[in-house]
């Protein structure tokens, strides 16, 4: 027989709070988002696999129509393509967003900017070595690479209480990526939690 923690405990009140319909106006926002990468090339040459990324997204209003946002997202594959080096990568940064309300409208699209960057991490070997035309690049654990995010979407909150939905479609940028610049663009998408008191 399971025994209950302090920590079960903690979870169920933390869900029964999301879950709640009283009180609830978007203040706050979490989102889980799932999706995909789509990379372009790299010096004309290669590009990173396309992946799934997973994450969550974290938003509190500054304003009535500005929020700022902080996301930690992870890809299993952090290579390119064609090798296998088993590198993964965390995905963080900090957003502005800013939200158009529409009049008599549910739908709110949203355009985000953002700075943060891209962490690579290996286990064993601890670092990873490939020739790419005239260049070697070798990526070693912990490879830390400046990313710009920007993008667009739409949400529609308080779809179910306080569960919503919402889509995004963004494009990130690491200027310098061993002397060039990598991007690729994220398809996401998921529930939103909205709650707090503006």
């Amino acid at each position: 027989m399971m025994k209950l923690s302090l920590k079960h405990i903690g979870l169920s009140m933390f869900a029964m709070t999301l879950l709640s319909t009283g009180g609830f106006a978007q203040k706050y926002e979490i989102h889980p988002p799932v999706g995909r990468t789509v990379p372009t090339k790299w010096a004309d040459r290669l590009a990173m696999k396309s992946v799934s990324i997973v994450g969550v997204k974290t938003a509190v209003f500054a304003d009535e129509t500005t929020q700022i946002e902080g996301e930690f997202e992870y890809l299993p594959h952090f290579e390119f393509r064609g090798t296998d080096p088993k590198t993964r990568a965390f995905v963080w940064g900090i957003n502005a967003s800013r939200n158009v309300f529409l009049p008599r409208s549910k739908v709110i699209p949203f355009f985000t900017f953002g700075l943060g960057g891209v962490t690579a991490r290996m286990q064993s070997p601890s670092s990873f070595t490939t020739e790419i035309g005239d260049r070697t690049i070798t990526i070693d654990n912990n490879d830390t690479f400046l990313a710009l995010s920007y993008g667009a979407g739409v949400k529609v909150l308080r779809v179910f209480g306080p569960v919503g939905l919402r889509a995004n479609i963004s494009g990130r940028t690491m200027p310098n990526f061993f002397g060039r610049g990598n991007s690729w663009a994220e398809i996401t998408g998921g529930m939103v939690f909205a709650f707090g008191t503006k």
